[in-house]
């Protein structure tokens, strides 16, 4: 039976191989969908012309359509804000934009959702700021 819902599996949560990550969610967990945050352990945005046709084969051939880009905008530390204790020591899923890049970040995520046939951009907008930290204790 067809689930209505697009039940899909963040790809870099199974492996930075993208080639093994697709055949697993495809062949081994019989998923649909899949949804798109990093491969060959770079983020998406940083995937030059070259990768995102191969990332884009490698869907083909395993039958797999792209629910959303998981984008890190506002994965940042915001201008001004106090500093969570909470906020990474360093950059995750290998996203190190600043808070002056979120406007390119943002640009970038569409074209990736355009580039991968989906009209979704998930992002987060929790912040890392000691104000919004406190709200999550």
């Amino acid at each position: 039976m067809k689930s209505p819902f697009r039940v899909a599996v963040i790809n870099d949560e199974i492996t930075q191989d993208f080639g093994r990550a697709c055949e697993v969610a495809s062949k081994e967990f019989g998923m649909d969908w899949i949804e798109l945050r990093g491969m060959w352990n770079k983020n998406l945005l940083n995937l030059d012309a070259k990768e995102i046709e191969e990332g884009r084969r490698i869907l083909e051939k395993n039958k797999l359509r792209v629910t959303d880009i998981a984008s890190p905008l506002f994965k940042v530390d915001w201008k001004g804000a106090p500093r969570s204790k909470y906020s990474p020591k360093r950059d995750q899923f290998n996203a190190d934009f600043t808070f002056e890049q979120q406007d390119e970040v943002l640009e970038r995520s569409i074209e990736l959702a355009k580039a991968f046939n989906t009209d979704r951009v998930r992002f987060l907008a929790t912040g890392r700021s000691r104000a919004v930290s406190r709200s999550h204790q």
